[in-house]
Formats: structure tokens, C-alpha cells, sequence
């Protein structure tokens, strides 16, 4: 993997290589934010809110809206909060995340049940099995990029197995093995740092012309662990792919749908990071 400034602490590679042959037509998008998790039937004694989530999501939509993707028709279609953020949003090859080509999640993660939307039913994912990422039954494989700004989303003995279910289109899932920090400081500097990270990843996967597993890791080392964190906590980002669709470029990205299941994972140790904030 080329990163601009290299320092790779540890590496775990199962990697394909990627065939896709033309830039995508297409980026509608939407984000997915949960603060108030004493609103969507969290115990208020458990201390889950998390009061980072939507400026990140802000800064997300920053990055994309000041990026120049060429000729894809940028559309954001939505930015979706606390308690509009149902599971049923994420469940079904016909669900609202399946009717655009990249979404982003900023909130609680679990390795087993996936993402965490709450503690009402509403909220719950029973499975891994129960979320549906591309839409290959219904949409023809809109979905095609996932980012996970949570924790644990891949802390699991092999990745490539828990999420093969999940694929049914998507071209790739980006998030973290290990825990992900955030930061608690004001409004306009949480924003910040959520479009900071998410400029180094669309410099690095548009105008670096970089692939899409390195643009997600070196953007998290530079802009998180060696960026707003200050390398005072570790972080463990990776990425699960379709087959052949690990080293994805922006200007080799089409938007046809990648065939269901995995083919491959990677992820990168920067620092020393934690696990359920142990």
C-alpha cells in the first residue's frame, strides 16, 4: 500500500485486485447520525450519547460538496438523525440505504449486532445477516460505498465471513476493528476534524488517484491518529470488500453492482488502540 507519508504499524491483508474499468456517473449520497441516544431508549445512567456524531456527519458532506468529482451528479439525499435512524433504514435489499451509491454512519458500533442505532426494538439489529447492503433485488446495486465511523465494526475472528451476508452489491464497508474516538470540543471544531478526515480521504481516492483501501487508512492516520487524536489513543482501521474490489481507484470506479458476498479484508494498527474502551 502507498500512503503519502508511510508509517504502517501492522498490516493484515486477504486482498484481490480490482477489474472496474470507468469513473462513476453517479454520487447520491446520505448520512447517518446518532447522538441522543437517551432518545431512542438508551438508559440515561449508561452514558451513551455520543455529542460528536452529527458535526461529523456536517464535515462529511463538507468534504464531498467541496470536492471535484468530475461528472458524477452529486446529490445528497438526506442526513438522517437520532431517532429517524431505524433499523428498518438498513435492513432490506429495498431499504432508504440502497437508493444511493455511498452512505456514512457516525454513532455506536457492536462487532456482533452491527450497528448500534438504540435500545428499542425499533433500533435493533438482531444479526449481521439483518442488514443489506447493495440492493441487488431491488435497486440494481445502488449502494456501492459504506463508511462506518464506529466501533468494532470489524472486530471479529474473520470479517470476511461475518459481513459475506451483508454484501449484496456494495463494492466495499470502511470502518474500524477497533474502538473509534471521536472528539468532544465545540460545534464548529467537531465539524472540523469530521471534514478534515473525510478531505484526506476524498484527496486521497479523487485527486490522488489512489486506491480505495488506502485513501480510507492513510486518511485515518493522518488525519485522526497523527491529526485530532495526537496519537494519544490507537485506532484500527479496515475496510471489507467485494471481490475484486479492494483496490477500487475513483477513476476506475463504475456504477455497476459488485457480485454478493466478500472477497477480502485489510485493516492497519495505528498506535495502541482499545476495545470496548478497555
Amino acid at each position: 500500500m502507498y500512503c503519502k507519508k508511510p508509517k504502517l504499524l501492522l498490516m493484515a491483508v486477504v486482498a484481490l485486485t480490482a477489474l472496474a474499468t470507468a469513473e462513476p456517473s453517479y454520487l447520491w449520497y446520505r448520512t447517518y447520525s446518532v447522538e441522543n441516544y437517551n432518545g431512542n431508549g438508551c438508559d440515561p445512567e449508561d452514558s451513551l450519547n455520543l455529542p460528536d456524531c452529527h458535526n461529523f456527519a456536517q464535515g462529511f458532506v463538507n468534504a464531498v460538496e467541496g470536492h471535484d468529482l468530475g461528472a458524477a451528479d452529486v446529490w445528497l439525499r438526506g442526513m438522517v438523525k437520532d431517532t429517524d435512524c431505524v433499523a428498518s433504514n438498513w435492513t432490506t435489499t429495498c431499504s432508504q440505504a440502497n437508493d444511493c451509491d455511498f452512505i456514512n454512519y457516525n454513532g455506536h458500533g457492536n462487532h456482533v449486532y452491527g450497528p448500534y442505532f438504540g435500545a428499542d426494538e425499533e433500533y435493533q439489529f438482531d444479526i449481521f445477516s439483518d442488514v443489506k447492503f447493495g440492493g441487488l433485488d431491488c435497486w440494481g446495486g445502488y449502494l456501492k460505498w459504506v463508511q462506518l465511523m464506529s466501533c468494532l465494526s470489524f472486530y471479529q475472528a474473520f470479517p470476511v465471513d461475518a459481513w459475506d451476508d451483508v454484501f449484496d452489491g456494495v463494492h466495499s464497508v470502511m470502518g474500524y476493528r477497533s474502538d473509534f474516538y471521536g472528539i468532544d470540543g465545540s460545534e464548529a471544531y467537531n465539524t472540523q476534524c469530521g471534514e478534515a478526515l473525510s478531505n484526506e480521504f476524498w484527496d486521497n481516492w479523487v485527486d490522488g488517484e489512489m486506491s480505495i483501501n488506502a485513501s480510507w487508512i492513510c486518511a485515518q492516520r493522518d488525519a485522526a491518529y497523527y491529526g485530532y487524536l495526537d496519537e494519544q489513543v490507537g485506532i484500527e482501521p479496515g475496510i471489507v470488500a467485494a471481490l475484486g474490489m479492494l483496490y477500487e481507484t475513483w477513476a476506475s470506479a463504475d456504477d455497476d453492482p459488485a457480485g454478493a458476498g466478500t472477497g477480502s479484508f485489510q485493516y492497519v494498527t495505528y498506535g495502541d488502540p482499545t476495545y470496548y474502551g478497555e
